[in-house]
């Protein structure tokens, strides 16, 4: 995992991207050969630097899908008070990295084979008794 975090972090500075949030958080859903690993993250950039970091993300050689984006251009206020949009937005979203695995299942018990029953197979007949 820390090693995705620094290709992440790559790419966004090689995007132009600035983070204000960079935040792992608790663990996803489990399957049976994979784990989520969510991390919330806030950039600021404008429109096409997102572009290339999502760009970038999506070209990592781990699998890392984004959800829950929202987009907010945020305004500067001015001598008068009013809002001046500012030239880059905010972006949130979550990006979350999948980890497969194989699940170790503890090895059944190993069973004593079974005891044979006590025979008499000599492939002789009975003898007769002589009196």
């Amino acid at each position: 995992m820390p090693d995705l975090l620094k290709e992440i972090a790559s790419a966004g500075k090689s995007s132009n991207v600035i983070f204000l949030l960079f935040k792992p958080l608790d663990k996803g859903d489990t399957g049976d050969f994979y784990k989520e690993n969510p991390i919330q993250i806030r950039v600021r950039c404008n429109y096409h630097e997102l572009g290339n970091f999502f760009s970038k993300i999506a070209d990592l050689t781990r699998l890392v899908n984004i959800s829950k984006l929202a987009l907010v251009i945020p305004k500067k206020t001015d001598k008068t008070g009013e809002g001046i949009p500012d030239k880059y937005m905010e972006a949130d979203f979550i990006a979350t990295a999948y980890t497969t695995f194989i699940r170790q299942t503890p090895p059944a018990p190993k069973e004593k084979p079974a005891a044979k029953p006590a025979t008499q197979e000599t492939g002789k007949k009975p003898a007769k008794k002589t009196k």
